[in-house]
């Protein structure tokens, strides 16, 4: 019976000595916390437990406290963080995270870490942010495994995130950057003539930047209606031959601009088929210094799915055209055109397109129809390292009236191309890419005979 009493009264004293050690810490002041009756250690021990204990206020009074005389142990960082996260304030459990990143110094925590930064950002609805603290996590993945992690992650945030926002950029040799013809001499009306060398191909090095906005201004279940900015640039410099060729002229001088605002919205009408959407854009372009054209086009184009591995889209195009010269020149495109894509059995993605387009202007000299097929061919698994893809095309367009041959204009013209995007070189969810591209057009007036062949060399999101 003494026995047990004594037991009694050795747990009530070590109670009293646990209320006694947290009652120090609540009224004594916490910076001083290493000078009280508990070590910094148990301090911390306490506050770990105030956290599994649902009491995260304590937990981060209690390391907010340590992390003043501690502000580098990633540990208590840790314990900060998870306590904030609790509490519901993100933007200092995200700092937290991010103070505990830059101190680590283990590529698997600065995974696991920038992951923690990324989830508590969207937790706030900083979806920007979110994104990029997980691109910084793609930095340390140590496999396939947690790469394809972050992937699923982004896809995520980016499904919630109202803002999307794309960035091109390449640089390439190109070897017809006017335009030019690929001849030097042509017959017109059975008379030979002798181009001059700013209206034959010039060879130089072209620079381009694209950026892509949009914004999602409702989304439900089955509905989706966003608005887009598009903005393109692309310049030029001659090459040395080129700049002997024509002394005046200017890499500038052949610079094209494009700026589009457009609305879409896509709803899923027939639910066994696939998405409609419905699309409007008014946009301007100017090549050199002056001025091209404006236009407005509509589109309407219906999605199809057979099975999991075959979609086929349909799209209707009008577009009116207005050339912002001094005649202001009008005219209206009409286009219809059919794209199949098949994912085979080996994961490879096989593309066929085929479209027409017809325009009608108040120059009859503008007017045309064209046809055009594609294909192209998407490899799953790498080709020598590199993610490979490439398109073939072919288009025959026919202009009626000419003023250089009573048979009218009649251009064939076949296109090529080879992708590569070295995804085994990565730098937060991007990697190096390498487009070759070739095009010759062939006309029965050979002023309009060209060829072109440029490499492009640019940036591409894995994500």
């Amino acid at each position: 019976m003494l026995a047990a009493k004594l037991d009694i009264i050795a747990r009530f004293c070590a109670l009293r000595r646990v209320l006694f050690a947290l009652t120090l810490l609540i009224l004594t002041p916490l910076a001083a916390v290493s000078q009280t009756a508990i070590s910094a250690g148990q301090a911390m021990q306490l506050a770990a437990a105030a956290l599994q204990n649902g009491n995260p206020a304590l937990t981060v009074g209690l390391t907010d406290a340590l992390l003043d005389h501690h502000p580098d142990d990633v540990q208590l960082l840790l314990l900060n963080a998870a306590g904030h996260a609790r509490l519901g304030n993100n933007d200092a459990a995200a700092r937290a995270y991010a103070r505990a990143f830059a101190l680590s110094s283990k590529d698997s925590e600065k995974f696991q870490l920038a992951r923690m930064a990324a989830a508590a950002q969207f937790r706030d609805r900083r979806f920007m942010q979110s994104e990029w603290w997980l691109r910084r996590a793609k930095n340390y993945a140590a496999n396939d495994a947690e790469s394809n992690v972050v992937a699923q992650e982004f896809a995520q945030v980016r499904r919630a995130n109202p803002l999307s926002f794309n960035l091109n950029f390449s640089l390439a040799p190109n070897s017809n950057i006017n335009n030019g013809s690929s001849s030097d001499t042509i017959t017109i009306w059975n008379l030979p003539f002798i181009l001059s060398a700013d209206a034959q191909a010039l060879s130089g090095y072209e620079a381009s930047l694209g950026i892509d906005l949009r914004y999602k201004l409702s989304e439900h279940q089955s509905q989706v209606t966003d608005v887009g900015l598009s903005l393109f640039g692309r310049t030029f410099e001659l090459s040395p031959e080129a700049k002997a060729a024509v002394p005046d002229a200017r890499g500038r001088d052949y610079s094209y601009r494009v700026a589009e605002l457009s609305l879409r919205h896509r709803r899923l009408i027939f639910p066994n088929t696939g998405a409609t959407t419905f699309g409007a854009l008014v946009g301007k372009n100017w090549y050199g210094d002056a001025a091209l054209t404006k236009y407005e086009r509509v589109t309407l184009s219906q999605d199809f799915s057979f099975g999991r591995s075959t979609n086929l889209t349909l799209t209707a195009t009008g577009e009116h055209q207005t050339n912002l010269d001094e005649l202001a020149t009008k005219s209206i495109t009409k286009g219809l055109d059919a794209g199949l894509g098949q994912r085979l059995g080996n994961g490879d993605i096989l593309r066929f397109s085929l479209s027409t387009k017809n325009a009608t202007s108040a120059d009859e000299f503008a007017e045309y129809k064209s046809r055009k097929a594609s294909i192209g061919y998407s490899f799953s698994k790498p080709v020598l390292g590199a993610k490979m893809g490439f398109t073939l095309g072919v288009e025959r367009r026919d202009y009626e009236f000419s003023r250089y041959d009573i048979d009218g204009r009649h251009d064939e013209t076949v296109s090529a191309g080879l992708s590569f995007v070295l995804e085994g070189v990565d730098y937060f969810g991007f990697s190096p890419s390498i487009n070759i591209e070739g095009s010759r057009t062939l006309s029965n007036i050979n002023l309009y005979d060209r060829e072109s062949v440029g490499v492009r060399f640019g940036i591409q999101s894995n994500f």
